[in-house]
Parts: C-alpha cells; structure tokens; sequence
C-alpha cells in the first residue's frame, strides 16, 4: 500500500481490501500463513490505506469473511 499511495496518482486507482483469506493446505514453508487473519489484523491494513489516502476502491466489513460463508474448496462438483 505504501508503494502504491508513493509509486502512484493519488485516485488513479481504485484497491480492493478483502478480509476472508483462508489457507487451502498448510504451508509447511510459512507456517505464519496457516490461519486465518484476525480482525485486528485485518483492520490495522484498512487504518493504514485511510492514512495513506487509499480511499478509492472497496474495503469488506470483517463480518462478512466469516467461516460459515467460506466453501469447503474440495473441488466437489468440477
């Protein structure tokens, strides 16, 4: 984001902020990204694009990244 807010034309982009990351498989390599994000993570990225300016573009209520909303990714139906 900050390469972004520096790199960039303020509002000639527009960003997407989502909050449902969920690993498929562990990462043996990165066990850090085993998880899924925590609220505070997750809202510590979206102070940070309001301060940077980021404010073109969409940022996804917490709630909405829920477990009961994320598909099992079993391939199930393909």
């Amino acid at each position: 984001m900050h390469w972004l807010a520096d790199s960039l034309p303020q509002n000639s982009f527009y960003i997407s902020l989502m909050s449902q990351y969920t690993p498929y498989e562990k990462n043996p390599q990165f066990p850090e990204l085993n998880r899924r994000i925590t609220s505070y993570e997750y809202q510590k990225v979206v102070d940070a694009a309001l301060e940077l300016g980021l404010t073109q573009g969409f940022m996804q209520e917490k709630s909405s990244a829920k477990e009961e909303y994320t598909p099992a990714f079993d391939l199930e139906g393909l």
